[in-house]
């Protein structure tokens, strides 16, 4: 499984986690959510600083997913 479509299962399996009652469920709401998209884009920015050496480092970028048809 390419790691884009892992990122999209993970983002959205983070946002259905809250509503779902059980891990049927919301693997059935997974593989609705999945077939009912045909692109998505996201947008995505993670800074982290380390407390011992004060250092501080920047992530950022665009997420394209596009279904072949």
């Amino acid at each position: 499984m390419p790691k884009s479509l892992r990122f999209l299962i993970f983002l959205l399996l983070l946002f259905d986690l809250c509503f779902a009652q059980s891990g049927k469920d919301l693997v059935e709401r997974l593989k609705k959510k999945y077939l009912s998209i045909d692109d998505a884009v996201v947008k995505f920015e993670q800074s982290v600083r380390y407390n011992v050496t004060k250092f501080e480092q920047s992530f950022n970028g665009t997420f394209y997913f596009k279904k072949e048809e």
